[in-house]
């Protein structure tokens, strides 16, 4: 079975002012040797021209060569051949990583059900007289089930709900509104 030759890194492709820079180079570049091997074919002997020739053949067949092997890493040619090169593969699905469990045996909560993408782990905060955690926010089906709490139980559990909670109320004041032409 023969080896894959990977590459040591992925080819990244440069930035869209480096991009335009470099083909304006490499479209002067190829201008340039257009115009030079036509006047060397026109007023120089054969050989020099013959020698230009090999010249700019062998430099825009390094130019392939050299990306096929990943040289130079940030290039749009490299880019372009390695994709061509690699056929699309579809990424595994993200394995699921179990976290570690703190020494009180409560782990922590992971499943992100929030608008944020990234939620970091938490876990609630146990208050000087409370003995153990509060499983954390109650559901609305849990609120229907206590229909047989009498409304002082239940005026008094929100209470403590809301004094575990640290919220800060921050007021900005509005700027005075100046009409600046009056007509």
């Amino acid at each position: 079975m023969k080896p894959e030759t990977s590459f040591p890194s992925q080819p990244v492709m440069p930035h869209a002012i480096e991009m335009l820079l470099r083909l304006l180079f490499y479209s002067f570049l190829l201008g340039s040797c257009v115009l030079s091997l036509v006047a060397l074919w026109s007023r120089a002997p054969r050989a020099i021209f013959a020698i230009f020739l090999a010249w700019t053949l062998s430099f825009y067949i390094s130019v392939p060569v050299l990306s096929w092997f990943g040289k130079p890493q940030k290039s749009i040619t490299t880019v372009i051949i390695s994709r061509l090169r690699t056929p699309p593969v579809s990424s595994p699905p993200p394995e699921t990583q179990h976290p570690p469990v703190p020494s009180d045996g409560v782990p922590f909560p992971t499943s992100p059900q929030g608008p944020y993408v990234h939620q970091p782990p938490y876990r609630a905060a146990i208050s000087p007289g409370q003995d153990e955690i509060s499983p954390g926010p109650r559901s609305v089906e849990a609120d229907e089930d206590d229909e047989d709490e009498d409304e002082d139980t239940r005026q008094r559990r929100i209470e403590d709900e809301m004094s575990r909670r640290d919220v800060s109320i921050v007021t900005v004041p509005k700027r005075k509104l100046w009409i600046a032409n009056p007509s």
